[in-house]
């Protein structure tokens, strides 16, 4: 509850039993180190019943490798307290960032991610696809098959070039940038329907 503002941390636990946001972790480890403001190095692994997120920052000859994983995005977005209305899916998130630069950039894949509650015109376009309609009938929502994107993130900026969700009934490309310091969002893009017909 309180805020921590420390510039130089090292962190390191091993833990049998962790609970985040009522979700519960075994057998867990973290370690994380920040020097002058800066993450130089982390290895974050939460291990669930049946789901496990995997953080780590690690130096690789002149650069800084970065790869967050997760097999169950609801789980992981849980463990921060936000609610995209997402059902399934599995995330993997890469990047590098130079010494001498301040820039993370890299690549986020998705596999099927299952979004709840999607607007009328999406989940109608869902029906006509067999895959669409089986996802109806087994638990609702609207099936994403890949999520690909390119990504930069620099300054408490985050940028997303590229994008592309799709299934086999829809697809959405779209370019966004995101101010994480002044919640400033911008998003553009298209919206494709029937998307392995068209």
């Amino acid at each position: 509850e309180k805020k921590i503002n420390f510039k130089d941390i090292r962190f390191n636990l091993e833990i049998d039993s962790l609970i985040i946001n009522e979700k519960k972790f075994s057998n867990s480890s973290i370690q994380i180190k920040k020097t002058d403001d800066l993450f130089s190095s982390m290895d974050l692994n939460l291990m669930g019943d049946n789901d496990f997120h995997k953080v780590s920052i690690q130096d690789q000859s002149d650069k800084k490798k970065f790869v967050m994983e997760s097999n169950y995005i609801p789980s992981l977005l849980k463990i921060f307290d936000i609610d995209l209305n997402i059902s399934r899916g599995s995330l993997k998130v890469e990047g590098e960032k130079y010494y001498n630069s301040n820039e993370y950039k890299g690549l986020i894949a998705g596999n099927d991610i299952v979004f709840n509650d999607a607007p009328f015109f999406a989940n109608f376009f869902s029906i006509f696809s067999l895959e669409g309609l089986t996802q109806k009938l087994k638990d609702g929502g609207i099936i994403f098959k890949e999520f690909n994107a390119g990504y930069k993130l620099s300054n408490e900026k985050l940028t997303l070039v590229d994008s592309l969700l799709k299934g086999s009934e829809l697809g959405i490309q779209f370019d966004t940038v995101t101010g994480m310091e002044d919640d400033y969002f911008m998003m553009n893009g298209s919206i494709i329907p029937a998307y392995t017909i068209n």
